[in-house]
C-alpha cells in the first residue's frame, strides 16, 4: 500500500495530517479516528502536566496497537 502524506514542518518537526488528527483528538478528549496511525505532536503537549502527557502517549499507543491487531487479523484471515 502506498501512502501519500501531506504535511508541514513545525518547530523543526515534520507534522503530517494523521499526526494532527490524533493530537487534536487526544487534546479535545474525543475518539481517535479508527484507522489513524498518527503520532502525537510533541509541542502540542507542552502545556499539559506530566500525568496528562503520559495519558496522551498511552492513548496514542493503544490506538496504534488496535490498528496493528486489526491489520494482522485481516491479513491472517485473508490467507
Amino acid at each position: 500500500m502506498t501512502m501519500t502524506c501531506v504535511g508541514v514542518t513545525y518547530g523543526g518537526q515534520r507534522v503530517e495530517q494523521v499526526d494532527l488528527a490524533v493530537t487534536l483528538a487526544v487534546l479535545f478528549a474525543v475518539p481517535v479516528p479508527i484507522n489513524s496511525l498518527g503520532v502525537l505532536i510533541d509541542e502540542a503537549l507542552l502545556g499539559l502536566n506530566q500525568r496528562d502527557q503520559l495519558k496522551a502517549a498511552y492513548i496514542n499507543a493503544v490506538q496504534m496497537l488496535r490498528v496493528a491487531e486489526t491489520s494482522l487479523d485481516d491479513y491472517t484471515h485473508s490467507r
